[in-house]
This record gives C-alpha cells, sequence and structure tokens, in this order.
C-alpha cells in the first residue's frame, strides 16, 4: 500500500471560530456535471480537476475527520495525523483549502494517491490563547465529484501551566546595520524547579542573525504575577537582515507540561536608506500581491527602488535569486532626484503569458518549492544593505 503525506502548521490567534459546512461538503449532489457547476460560480484556483463522469472514479474515505486534543497548555504545540484512503478506482488527489486556523501546506510527499493506497494528513497546532474551548477547521481540496471539499476539525480546550509575557518578540523598527533587543517572560505556575531543556530557530535561512539568552527572574518579580519560577528571554536581532519584514519562530521545550514544544512568533521590520514601491507592494509585509493571473493575459507590475543617502549616487543593484523561475524581473535606468540626493530605479516583475498553472499563495512555511510565496532577491553594494527582499503572491490560472 503506498502511503504519502500531508503537513499543516496553525496558530490558534484568539477566541474560537464559528463554522460551516456546505452542501457540496456533505456530498448532497451526487454526478459530477452538478459539482463542476456549482464550483464553477466561484472555483478556488486550487482545486483540482474532477474526474469526469463516466470515467473511473476515485472515492475519499476519512477515518475520524474530528479529532480532540484535549487539554492543551498555552503555547505548546501538537500534532495529529488524518487517515485519507481512496477506495475508487482512480487516482485521488489532495491539495490544502482553506482553514479557519490558518492552516498552510508545507509537504506533499506525492501529489495523488493510487487506488487503494492512503494519505495522512498532519495538523500541526499552537495554541495561543488562555482559558478558552477551541474548534477550528481545515479543508481538504479533491479530485472526488463526490466529496470535492473533506472538512476535518481539531477541538480542546487550553490551560495555563506556564504563561509567555508577552506572547512573541516584537520589534517596530531596526535601522539596517544594527542590533536590537527583545524581552519576553516564560512563567511557570506549577514548577519550582523550572528550566528550559533546548531551543531552535525554526527558520533555518536567517537563524544566524538572532541570539538568545536567559536569566532568571528575581522573585519579587514573580511575586507580581504569582508564579512560582520564571526564566527572562533576550532575544537580539544581529546586522544582516535584509530592508522589509522579517518573521522567524523560536522553539523551545522546558521540564513543565511533558515537554511540549513551545513556539514564540517573532517579527519585526528593518529600515533603511533603500526602499520599494509601487501598486501591489505592502512595505509592512515585504509581499508584492499579484492576484490570480489568467495564463492566456500575463500581468505585470511596475516598482521602483529608491536610494537615499550618501551611497545613493555610487548604488548598484542587480538580481540574485527568483523564484520560481518563470518570473521576469527586469532593472530600469537609475534616476537621479532632488539634486541628486535620491536615486530611482525601475524594476518591473512579470507573469508572462502561457504561464502553467501554478499556486504560489501560501506562507513561508509552505516552502518556496511547495506552492509558498514567490521569492526574488535583489543585491545591492550598499555598505549597510546588501540584499532587498520581495515575496510575491500570486496564481495562474487557465
Amino acid at each position: 500500500m503506498k502511503t504519502s503525506a500531508v503537513v499543516f502548521s496553525s496558530i490558534l490567534v484568539g477566541a474560537t471560530i464559528g463554522f460551516g459546512s456546505s452542501a457540496v461538503e456533505l456530498g448532497w449532489f451526487g454526478s459530477s456535471q452538478n459539482i463542476e457547476q456549482l464550483l464553477s460560480v466561484s472555483r478556488d484556483a486550487r482545486q483540482p480537476d474532477l474526474a469526469p463522469a463516466g470515467a473511473p472514479q476515485p472515492r475519499t474515505v476519512v477515518d475520524r475527520p474530528e479529532y480532540d486534543f484535549g487539554s492543551m497548555d498555552r503555547g505548546t504545540k501538537k500534532t495529529h495525523e488524518f487517515v485519507f484512503t481512496n477506495e475508487g478506482d482512480a487516482p485521488l488527489k489532495l491539495v490544502a483549502g482553506d482553514t479557519t486556523c490558518k492552516c498552510t501546506l508545507s509537504k506533499l510527499a506525492e501529489d495523488e494517491i493510487p487506488p487503494g493506497g492512503l494519505a495522512m494528513v498532519t495538523l500541526e497546532w499552537m495554541a495561543k490563547a488562555q482559558g478558552i474551548d477551541f474548534r477550528q477547521t481545515a479543508t481538504i481540496l479533491t479530485n472526488d465529484p463526490v466529496s470535492p471539499r473533506v472538512q476535518l476539525t481539531v477541538t480542546g480546550w487550553i490551560v495555563n501551566a506556564m504563561r509567555i509575557e508577552p506572547m512573541d518578540f516584537v520589534y517596530s523598527s531596526i535601522l539596517a546595520g544594527t542590533e536590537k533587543t527583545a524581552e519576553v517572560r516564560l512563567l511557570s505556575f506549577t514548577q519550582d524547579d523550572f528550566h528550559i531543556l533546548n531551543h531552535r530557530f525554526l527558520r533555518a535561512d536567517t537563524a544566524k542573525f538572532f541570539e538568545i539568552s536567559e536569566q532568571n527572574i528575581p522573585s519579587d518579580e514573580l511575586q507580581a504575577f504569582q508564579a512560582k519560577a520564571g526564566k527572562l528571554l533576550r532575544l537580539t536581532v544581529k546586522p544582516g537582515l535584509p530592508i522589509g519584514s522579517f518573521e522567524q519562530e523560536l522553539e523551545f521545550t522546558t521540564n513543565v507540561v511533558d515537554k511540549d514544544a513551545y513556539v514564540i512568533p517573532i517579527r519585526g521590520r528593518i529600515l533603511g536608506e533603500l526602499s520599494i514601491v509601487g501598486s501591489g507592494w505592502s512595505r509592512d509585509r515585504g509581499i508584492l500581491s499579484l492576484g490570480t493571473v489568467d495564463s492566456d493575459q500575463g500581468k505585470r507590475a511596475q516598482l521602483a527602488v529608491y536610494v537615499r543617502g550618501e551611497h545613493a549616487r555610487g548604488i548598484e543593484i542587480t538580481i540574485g535569486k527568483v523564484w520560481p523561475p518563470t518570473l521576469q524581473v527586469t532593472l530600469g535606468e537609475h534616476k537621479e532626484i532632488k539634486g541628486g540626493r535620491v536615486v530611482r530605479v525601475p524594476l518591473t516583475i512579470e507573469i508572462p503569458r502561457g504561464t502553467p498553472p501554478m499556486i504560489h499563495m501560501g506562507s513561508q512555511q509552505g516552502g518556496l518549492e511547495k506552492g509558498g510565496l514567490g521569492e526574488i532577491i535583489l543585491k545591492t553594494n550598499h555598505p549597510q544593505t546588501h540584499d532587498l527582499r520581495i515575496r510575491v503572491r500570486f496564481a495562474v490560472g487557465t
């Protein structure tokens, strides 16, 4: 029996979000023609083509599509594997759809499940809220006409054996070429002998720019929180990150709550003398949104890189990395403005006509090669800003 795996990650943001189900999810429509007509009204670009009527059909069977995590400590992470079986006569395709818990596809070992095969769909859940019950859903899109949308549900409640205060490391802005430190407190309400067992940064490509240290929290400060023990974590962002927004995650385990892994999000923005401007560009998120693109039409975005300061006139900008390779990136001629104090460099990013269907709408956790955001790296000779990073969100349909 052939086995494949689909892995998702999720973050619980607040109180329970309601969920619903559609007639398609309940399988009320028996023919593929009716399903196609229903989906064509607002077809999801990620939806696999349904098996045609009269041809061999896949058949989706899920073992226990709802799972109860039970009690979870706030800030911990747990996973559960949902078992998908193809009991039909044609290959079954699985694609990550929408979700109330912000799950994103991070790996697909096989792009289809053969007849008689199975797939393990894993939900990875991090509980961030406190003192609430939760019920969240994730949707799997398939090419099964009877079950084109399969809803998975996770439930449970969150307790507070340990508290992270605040819940994330936030850097409002950091000047390029400098470092900045933020603090987070880990508070134990059950362990007097509290310590961190190990830690790691989950995004390996930028891990070298982060440095963590810890120290015990004084007893008088612990009393103010009514905690038994605690650690003060100091996280320093070192020079070298590209201009724009950045995200990282610190995962660690403690001797509290059966050694479950805790994850602290890290986010901020690097500011410098170089900036990007243009329609569809979000400076805060570092993302260029191109939306859904018709393959027959293609799409072009016109941006510009502005360089200010004493290094403006001598600036050199080149194209370092482009993913996926189908993106066409062009730099225009430098133009001095404001008496030479500012240099403007046109930047064109194009999805050419005839680009085959593809999806790059996910988060970084999805991975560049597995449907995550596209990425462009511009190289510069600026002494403080060596790289400009542009993430690109788009999907190409027929």
